[in-house]
């Protein structure tokens, strides 16, 4: 889409802006590096900031490529080892990025889930406060209200998609076919599978996507288990949020058990991020069996709002 935005507008004031999870894929944010060197446009990145008080909405904090928050399995050489795991997505020169970044701005998407707790289809605020009011946080900041149009990438076989905004692949008649052709004929492209998606494991890929990528690469689901350790019990409604005297305890691997002393727990639960309330431990277990169908062909997701540009119709 944003090939079709600069082609099409030549004068228009674009401006390109990335919402980073903490959980994108690291090809992920090598793919946006490139778009912009490439293509010769600035990409604004941003990343969520949460404040724990009750009625205070998630705020931005502007990073780029080298300070953006990366999977720790990118940096960190050791990660999985305690589980017997290799780690084949660890790579030397993301360890040298991400030590570039300040300690104390932590993990975007943890600091979500700390809040409103595990998202899943009935919870989806991963969306919304990883991505949605983040973007729309900058936007209300750079620009008065109606001076902008706020553009999605979705395509015109995604119509059941459509939410508030201008979808110029929709618009054009763009569909899936034809972005593939575009790509195959590309120099450059996402390096990554058509299941993979970018966000590593976000539950909204499907429940057989997730298992065939978590038996391919088991360190992609220690993350996911420590947050539903940690923040299943953390009811994702704020005025729900009462206090017991223990936690109802989660089938998890004790290997990744992580103290969650304190935290605001549901009155029902626990939640988990699969949709079809299986745990990430019980998934380590289903690809453990084979009790899942392996994913080799291309299958629809459903929404995230992953990359939005905007165009400045004062300009």
């Amino acid at each position: 889409m944003l090939r079709l935005l600069l082609d099409n507008y030549p004068e228009a004031d674009l401006r390109v802006v990335f919402a980073n999870t903490g959980q994108e894929r690291p090809e992920t944010l090598d793919f946006v590096q490139e778009c912009a060197a490439r293509y010769g446009v600035a990409i604004t990145w941003l990343e969520a900031v949460v404040t724990p008080e009750k009625g205070t909405a998630t705020t931005w904090r502007e990073v780029d490529y080298t300070t953006a928050y990366r999977p720790e399995y990118s940096w960190n050489p050791h990660y999985g080892k305690e589980l017997g795991f290799e780690n084949p997505l660890y790579r030397p020169y993301y360890a040298a990025l991400q030590a570039q970044r300040p300690a104390e701005w932590g993990h975007p998407f943890e600091a979500v889930l700390s809040k409103f707790g595990v998202a899943n289809n009935s919870f989806p605020h991963c969306t919304r406060d990883a991505k949605i009011q983040v973007i729309e946080g900058w936007v209300k900041d750079h620009f008065e209200s109606g001076a902008f149009q706020m553009a999605i990438g979705m395509r015109a076989d995604e119509t059941e998609r459509e939410g508030k905004w201008w979808y110029p692949l929709i618009e054009w008649g763009v569909r899936k076919t034809q972005v593939r052709a575009f790509w195959k004929a590309q120099a450059f492209d996402l390096q990554l599978k058509d299941y993979e998606g970018n966000c590593d494991l976000c539950w909204k890929k499907g429940h057989d996507k997730n298992l065939t990528l978590l038996e391919e690469y088991p360190v992609l689901g220690i993350w996911w288990a420590r947050m539903e350790k940690r923040f299943s019990m953390v009811t994702p409604a704020p005025e729900d949020r009462r206090m017991t005297k223990a936690m109802r305890p989660l089938p998890l691997l004790d290997t990744l058990d992580v103290a969650a002393n304190g935290l605001p727990v549901a009155k029902s639960g626990p939640h988990y991020f699969n949709h079809n309330a299986v745990s990430m431990a019980a998934m380590y277990e289903l690809v453990k069996r084979g009790r899942f169908r392996r994913v080799e062909d291309e299958e629809e997701m459903r929404s995230c709002a992953c990359g939005v540009e905007f165009e400045n119709l004062l300009a």
